[in-house]
């Protein structure tokens, strides 16, 4: 893929005089290419899907065209869902800012963004609901909350390489996230998670929910961890090294 530094600062509508060093990051992030001529897969084949054939309904988000959207994946069985970001600025950053990029994410800067997936009309005719969520993304992600409620099981699933984004098949390292909860059963629910730390990229989101007679136990995710690419983390490297650069010659 190719691209100048200056043509992806106006794609992201950031003032680049001003906020250079951001516009900078964010396309390191947000555009960073793997290795050309890896084999890749996209968010959607490295959610964990083995038990959940009997879900009683399955939401899925893989491919953004705005940071409020429904399900673009998936919307089976009952229930609708709904995505919506809670952004708070955070001291000595940049002004904050939640946008999608050219390969279908959602980038978040200067901010801390609360994604906050409402689910409701779920079917609450049985006692008990488990629910599933997985979340792939560059970066760090945390609090994962249902209704108030950490998960009973979370599982950091570790980094897959060569990940396809969007739908322009851009590789990137990408990693997964496993929650579950198993609660009463109810027909309205809102789901929680949050950036850790600024300037983060939400690739993907699965939700899946279970209503039974008793809890369904969700056999939690294996690891897809997979080391970096060199030449990812190269290129990555010199996206910052040209943003330390343009701050240096202010």
């Amino acid at each position: 893929m190719s691209f100048s530094l200056r043509k992806c600062a106006n794609t992201f509508t950031i003032n680049s005089r001003r906020f250079g060093s951001i516009a900078v990051l964010a396309c390191g992030l947000a555009l960073l290419p793997a290795a050309a001529g890896q084999s890749s897969a996209d968010e959607v084949g490295d959610f964990y899907e083995a038990p959940f054939a009997s879900a009683t309904g399955t939401f899925e988000w893989d491919v953004f065209t705005a940071t409020t959207a429904a399900p673009d994946v998936a919307s089976l069985g009952s229930g609708t869902a709904q995505l919506t970001l809670t952004s708070t600025p955070q001291p000595m950053d940049g002004p904050p800012f939640a946008l999608v990029t050219s390969t279908n994410n959602i980038y978040t800067g200067g901010t801390i963004t609360d994604f906050n997936v409402a689910l409701s009309n779920l079917d609450d005719s049985l006692a008990s609901t488990t629910v599933v969520m997985q979340v792939a993304a560059i970066g760090s992600f945390g609090g994962f909350e249902l209704d108030g409620l950490t998960p009973i099981e979370f599982v950091d699933r570790g980094v897959a390489a060569d990940v396809q984004h969007g739908a322009g098949g851009e590789l990137f390292d990408t990693r997964f996230y496993w929650a579950e909860w198993q609660i009463n059963a109810t027909d309205e629910l809102a789901l929680t998670f949050a950036n850790t730390v600024t300037h983060q990229s939400l690739a993907g989101i699965r939700v899946d929910y279970f209503n039974s007679v008793s809890p369904f136990n969700a056999d939690a995710a294996a690891s897809v961890t997979a080391v970096p690419e060199p030449s990812s983390l190269a290129v990555l490297g010199l996206f910052v090294g040209a943003a330390s650069l343009r701050r240096r010659r202010k």
